[in-house]
């Protein structure tokens, strides 16, 4: 009987030990491992955190793993889709991500598996594969040769195979700071120069190019020429917008104007100054009106404040009758000349003016509007703040704009997106795509975008380091680059041309904008729905620029 009487005891006993090992686990899966913690996760030594960019598309990531545990205890996903974690040395592992597309977004997930499927210590990462590699191939054509420089928007693994492409091109190559470049030293009218980079051609940090880069450029009769091929395609359609080009009375403008007539939808002739007691000054260009008439363009002249005097504007604006002899005078003149209507672009004006303008472009707006003419205003654009609003402190030359204001009684609102960099900064793009875009996240808040023209500049700027600045048209700064011996520059986060050469032992650097700059921009104003571009000035621009824009 007492051996007997042994057995519950003993049964009694290892069920006490079965359950306290089944709260031991119990215990383990609800709270963690024995020292608790996250597995965290690196790329290259630096620890990945969710919006991270510059993963490669094809990465492998460290796990560290929290003390006492190891790689089998955890599991991951990239997307949804089960990635295996591969031990390494103690407390880490490895995961070899598949690959991914460039420029999109991923959902990392690592976990500690729990009781009835639940997750314990999960990390959660989202990040984005970096951008797709992109070259750049900037032709350069003199009256008897050519060349190309082809540069890229991050470091090669190896530019090799980009100067054989060139070699088997025939072109002689050399290599610059920034560059490769190709040259020939005979270049025939109607001859036809190309080269292929192939597909997944790669930059250091694993980006490559998604598709053949192929420029290629048959030799124009008239030079020099200049022109630039992204590797990445610009749609520069202009479907839905209209062109507004502003003109002022030169042998330039006046050719220029001639030649796309029938390209343009408003003509913004730079006639006419409104002075502190609200009469009109200025001259009138004829020939150009003419010409306007004769093509069916809509003229509708620019008016500023006489010399863009602060002082004249505040006066015509505080005076009880400024807006309405201003309005009578505009009147009388376009009955005159046969005008469809103004553009105000009032500048310098005094900080204290703010609420006065407004009230003086609505009743200016107006009395047009009576008159059977179209009014519209030109302004300076301003950023806007991280937090999506407009910055508190605004520059005195743009916070004098209320753009929701000026809109009420006009067409249309000019943004006047130029000039980012002048004589009195630092050397820089006139525009550069990504300043743009900050402009007109801050200026066009409130306001139908269907009321908004973006300006665009069609000028260059350059720079003596150290000394004055000039400003001039594309066609010169071409002729520059061919003078000096110098090739074009394209700089990829500005999404803009340089040109740098040295004159008279004064080093020099020129930015412009391009046809394929251009291109860029107006696919900006085409993807936030605006109703057109401002175009400054005509006789200026990279001629590219008109294949933007069809004849009516």
């Amino acid at each position: 009987m007492d051996n007997l009487g042994l057995f519950p005891v003993k049964r009694v006993a290892l069920g006490v030990v079965v359950l306290v090992l089944l709260g031991a686990g119990l215990a383990y899966a609800l709270q963690g491992s024995p020292t608790g913690g996250r597995a965290s996760v690196s790329l290259n030594g630096v620890p990945l955190d969710s919006g991270s960019q510059e993963v490669p598309p094809k990465p492998i990531l460290v796990v560290t793993l929290p003390a006492r545990t190891m790689a089998t205890d955890y599991r991951a996903t990239i997307d949804g889709r089960t990635v295996d974690l591969e031990p390494k040395a103690s407390g880490s592992a490895e995961l070899h991500l598949p690959a991914m597309t460039q420029a999109t977004w991923h959902k990392l997930e690592v976990w500690r598996p729990g009781l009835g499927g639940s997750r314990l210590e999960a990390s959660e990462i989202s990040f984005r594969t970096t951008e797709p590699l992109q070259l750049a191939a900037a032709w350069l054509v003199a009256p008897t040769s050519a060349r190309v420089d082809v540069s890229w928007s991050r470091p090669l693994q190896d530019v090799a195979p980009l100067e054989a492409a060139l070699r088997r091109a025939g072109a002689t190559v050399e290599r610059s700071e920034t560059a490769v470049v190709g040259r020939w030293s005979t270049a025939a009218t109607g001859g036809r120069l190309s080269f292929e980079v192939p597909t997944g051609f790669r930059s250091t940090t694993g980006s490559y190019l998604a598709r053949p880069f192929t420029p290629a450029l048959t030799l124009p009769e008239h030079r020099p020429y200049a022109n630039v091929q992204l590797s990445e395609p610009v749609d520069g359609s202009t479907a839905g917008l209209r062109l507004q080009a502003y003109y002022v009375a030169t042998s330039i403008g006046l050719a220029d104007l001639a030649a796309h007539a029938r390209q343009i939808n408003v003509l913004t002739p730079d006639f006419y100054g409104l002075g502190g007691d609200g009469q009109l000054h200025g001259s009138v260009d004829t020939q150009a009106l003419t010409i306007a008439r004769q093509a069916g363009i809509e003229v509708q002249p620019l008016v500023t404040n006489l010399n863009f005097d602060g002082d004249k504007a505040h006066d015509v604006i505080a005076a009880a009758s400024g807006a309405a002899t201003a309005a009578d005078n505009l009147v009388a003149e376009a009955r005159q000349r046969g005008y469809s209507g103004y553009q105000l672009d009032f500048e310098n004006l005094h900080a204290g003016d703010r609420d006065g303008f407004s009230r003086f472009s609505a009743s200016v707006g107006q009395r047009l509007a009576a008159a059977g003419l179209k009014y519209s205003a030109a302004v300076i654009p301003r950023k806007g703040s991280a937090s999506g609003g407009v910055l508190s402190v605004l520059p005195q030359s743009s916070g004098v704009y209320d753009y929701q204001a000026l809109s009420k009684d006009s067409g249309w609102l000019s943004l006047m997106a130029y000039d980012q960099h002048t004589s009195g900064t630092s050397p820089g793009p006139v525009a550069s795509l990504d300043w743009v875009r900050q402009l007109l996240d801050g200026s066009s808040t409130g306001v139908d975008h269907g009321h908004l023209f973006l300006g665009v500049p069609l000028y260059y700027r350059d720079w003596a380091l150290g000394g004055d600045t000039s400003v001039g048209p594309y066609s010169e700064a071409v002729q520059i680059a061919v003078d000096y011996g110098s090739g074009v520059g394209w700089d990829f986060e500005a999404a803009s041309a340089f040109i740098r050469y040295n004159r008279g032992g004064a080093d020099h650097i020129l930015w412009m904008d391009t046809g394929t700059s251009l291109a860029m921009k107006v696919a900006v104003a085409r993807e936030r729905n605006f109703a057109g571009v401002s175009a400054w000035r005509l006789g200026f621009e990279d001629p590219a620029f008109w294949s933007l824009w069809p004849s009516r």
